[in-house]
C-alpha cells in the first residue's frame, strides 16, 4: 500500500477534527439563539394584547340597583349633609339638610356655603313632589326631577327603580347620571321624631 492510500485510510477512519466539532457547536448555539431571540419577539409582541385586554376587563362594572333590605338612615331623623355637584365640567358646593319621617315622607333644604336657600322640595309618603323654591343654579325643573330623585334614591326606605347610587361608605355616597355626578357625605344624623310643620308646603330655612 501506498503511503497516499495509508494516509486515505488512516483520515477516513480518524474522528473529525477539533475545529468541525467547535463549527457544529458554534452552529447549535446560533441557531437556539435565533429561536429564543424570535420567542422574546413574539412575547414583546403579545404582552402589550394582553396588557389592553387585561385593563378592559378590569373596568368597573356599572352600579347594579337592587333593592335593599333595610333602610340606610333611621325611619325619622334630621340628617345633614354636604356634596359636590359636577355638572359639564363645573362644580357646585353645596350644603344640605334632610327632614325623614315615616309619618309624612321626606324633605330637603339646599343651601350655598353661605346659608342661602337654593332648593326646597317636599316628598310625601305617596311619592308626589312639591317644589317649594328653587334658585339659581337650580330650575323648578331640576329640583322636581333630579334632586327629588336623589333624595328619595338615597333617603328612601326602599330603594327607587332608577337609582344609581353607589353607598361608598356609611356616610359617603356617589350617584351619576347622564346629566350629572353628585359626591354626597353625611356630617350628622339626629334620629328622632320630627314635627309636623316641617312638612308643610310653605318655604322654609333650615329644618
Amino acid at each position: 500500500m501506498s503511503r497516499t492510500a495509508h494516509r486515505e485510510v488512516l483520515d477516513c477512519g480518524s474522528p473529525l477534527p477539533l475545529f468541525n466539532r467547535t463549527t457544529a457547536a458554534r452552529q447549535r448555539q446560533r441557531t437556539a439563539a435565533v429561536q429564543d431571540a424570535g420567542t422574546l419577539a413574539l412575547l414583546l409582541l403579545f404582552i402589550p394584547i394582553f396588557l389592553l385586554t387585561g385593563c378592559v376587563t378590569t373596568q368597573l362594572p356599572p352600579p347594579v340597583c337592587l333593592p335593599r333590605s333595610e333602610a340606610w338612615f333611621p325611619a325619622d331623623a334630621l340628617v345633614s349633609q354636604r356634596a359636590v355637584l359636577t355638572v359639564r365640567g363645573r362644580q357646585f358646593s353645596l350644603n344640605g339638610y334632610v327632614v325623614k319621617s315615616a309619618a309624612y315622607g321626606l324633605r330637603l333644604i339646599v343651601t350655598e356655603n353661605f346659608g342661602g336657600v337654593l332648593a326646597d322640595v317636599l316628598v310625601k309618603t305617596d311619592g308626589q313632589v312639591v317644589v317649594l323654591k328653587a334658585r339659581s343654579p337650580f330650575r323648578q325643573a331640576w329640583v322636581a326631577n333630579h334632586i327629588a330623585a336623589d333624595l328619595k334614591c338615597v333617603f328612601g326606605d326602599t330603594m327607587a327603580v332608577d337609582c344609581p347610587v353607589r353607598r361608598l361608605s356609611a356616610t359617603h355616597f356617589s350617584i351619576v347620571r347622564r346629566a350629572y355626578q353628585l359626591d354626597l357625605r353625611i356630617t350628622e344624623v339626629k334620629p328622632g321624631v320630627q314635627a309636623a310643620a316641617s312638612f308643610e308646603a310653605t318655604p322654609g330655612g333650615r329644618p
